[in-house]
């Protein structure tokens, strides 16, 4: 799937999403997380036709929390100790991206009595 296929089936359900700048982290809009949108209209401009990444703002905006497991600090082997321990966890989340650096970013819906600003 293709990022703005994943941007626009995302949106469908709610979820907003904010334009990245492309190979960087940092959002290419003021005011963020406020600005993010699920408006097809405006995912449109952002991101139709552009180099971008997206960004799915976590915590109350969204209702989600991220596990960010990176490959550079040995991530996938601490990820291998806790399923050891807890069980799997990745495929109880939302959604799960792959991250410029060989990671993974898994997003998990946050339980209506769990608050994270």
């Amino acid at each position: 799937m293709n990022l703005y296929n994943f941007i626009t089936n995302t949106i469908a359900g709610g979820t907003k999403v904010l334009p990245i700048k492309f190979k960087e982290k940092k959002p290419s809009i003021m005011g963020w997380p406020a600005s993010a949108s699920c408006d097809l209209t405006q995912i449109n401009n952002w991101f139709k036709d552009k180099e971008m990444n997206a960004g799915i703002p976590t915590g109350i905006i969204n209702g989600f929390w991220t596990l960010d497991i990176d490959k550079e600090s040995d991530g996938f082997t601490s990820l291998e100790y806790i399923e050891k321990i807890c069980g799997p966890i990745i495929e109880k989340c939302s959604y799960v991206v792959d991250t410029g650096g060989g990671g993974l970013h898994a997003l998990f819906r946050l339980r209506d009595d769990e608050v994270i600003p």
